[in-house]
């Protein structure tokens, strides 16, 4: 299973390289950015929300040194440089989703 998974994996970053013209090199091109928080909050935080120029933006607090991180960036449009990627996959036997979608 771990192969068929890399190979697919490999299928579709070359698919990407290909669609785009290099433009988007392969998989690298969609991770979060460095100033996105994507993990889970850790021990010993606290969950926060707070009103930053009339947006509520949501993040933690550490409860012993009192240090706020905030999880999205402070800027309104950080998201529209972002690309995203959105695969569609059939995930029974072969050709059974068009199947279904046609009927």
């Amino acid at each position: 299973m771990r192969v068929a998974s890399y190979r697919q994996l490999q299928a579709i970053s070359q698919q990407i390289n290909f669609l785009t013209n290099g433009r988007l090199g392969n998989l690298d091109a969609f991770k979060v950015p460095d100033n996105v928080v994507a993990t889970p909050v850790p021990h010993g935080c606290t969950r926060i929300s707070q009103i930053d120029n009339g947006r509520v933006r949501a993040g933690y607090r550490d409860n012993t040194t009192g240090e706020t991180r905030m999880l999205l960036p402070p800027e309104r449009d950080w998201w529209v440089d972002t690309p995203l990627l959105v695969l569609q996959l059939d995930q029974g036997p072969t050709c059974c989703g068009g199947a279904a979608s046609l009927v």
